[in-house]
């Protein structure tokens, strides 16, 4: 049995693990004034953030419409089964364009849609889960099962280190970034039900991490893997995996995911967080 993943920028895999096991990935388009690119494509990660830091007005970033979807989709092979993974229909309306373009083909058996319910370094994380699970089971219901049970279990947490690019997004009026920037406050947010959530807050980047930590113990599968994710700036996740490590035992084989272009517009260059799986 056959089985490919089908999914879109967002999810920030690394490239390796994209070419390791053969991940179709559609690009996302970002426009920074009038010059458009497409993630992963014409522009790197890195190349994203520097524009970033420089933009006097926050890039925009445009869903996968159902044609482009319905494009990939045609192109592929009759004997293969796919899991489609797009980020969260509560946060782009990719999901539903995929969707679109498989009622358009009729819905085909083989494509297999999921709501991932995340974005960013939690649908890369369920994603690279995922692999684990075609690669250790032949029976395609005990898979489904178990991408099923990963989207049920994702946990993202993660500090916004600056203020500006959500006030800058309109996330945020002026008066109430002037004041969180002067007190150093860090929104910790998640994804719940789909949807960017604000936790908590925290005075400063050691709070910020303790507390991020403190919600990680209290319910974690330790059974399963942690991912690490930051934005530009290693700093900030150097010494956030230093206030993991004074907390609990890290393996040493964590894997760090880069956020990209989709949440990295809104969170900036200095943002950190984990993923993990719930008991």
């Amino acid at each position: 049995m056959k089985i490919k993943i089908i999914t879109d920028a967002a999810s920030d895999i690394p490239n390796e693990f994209i070419k390791q096991n053969n991940i179709i990935v559609l690009p996302v388009e970002i426009t920074f004034n009038d010059t458009s690119y497409l993630d992963g494509v014409n522009i790197t990660k890195n190349e994203f953030y520097e524009k970033l830091i420089d933009c006097k007005q926050l890039p925009k970033t445009s869903l996968i419409n159902s044609t482009r979807w319905q494009e990939v989709f045609e192109a592929q092979s009759a004997d293969t089964t796919y899991l489609v993974m797009p980020m969260s229909k509560e946060l782009s309306g990719s999901y539903n364009s995929a969707k679109m373009a498989l009622e358009e083909m009729g819905n085909p058996s083989n494509f297999i849609l999921f709501d991932l319910n995340q974005i960013t370094i939690a649908q890369g994380a369920i994603i690279m889960e995922t692999v684990k699970l075609i690669n250790n089971y032949s029976n395609l219901e005990q898979i489904v099962n178990g991408v099923n049970n990963l989207i049920n279990k994702c946990v993202l947490l993660a500090y916004v280190d600056d203020l500006k690019y959500l006030k800058m997004g309109g996330r945020l009026n002026t008066t109430t970034a002037f004041i969180g920037g002067m007190l150093n406050i860090k929104p910790i947010i998640t994804i719940k039900d789909g949807k960017v959530d604000v936790v908590t807050k925290a005075m400063g980047t050691s709070k910020a991490c303790k507390t991020i930590i403190s919600l990680f113990l209290k319910n974690r599968d330790e059974n399963m893997p942690i991912y690490f994710g930051r934005a530009y700036y290693e700093k900030p996740l150097e010494e956030f995996k230093s206030v993991c490590k004074a907390c609990f035992k890290l393996s040493g084989n964590e894997t760090t995911l880069t956020i990209g272009a989709t949440v990295g517009t809104h969170v900036g260059p200095g943002a950190v967080g984990i993923v993990y799986f719930k008991k």
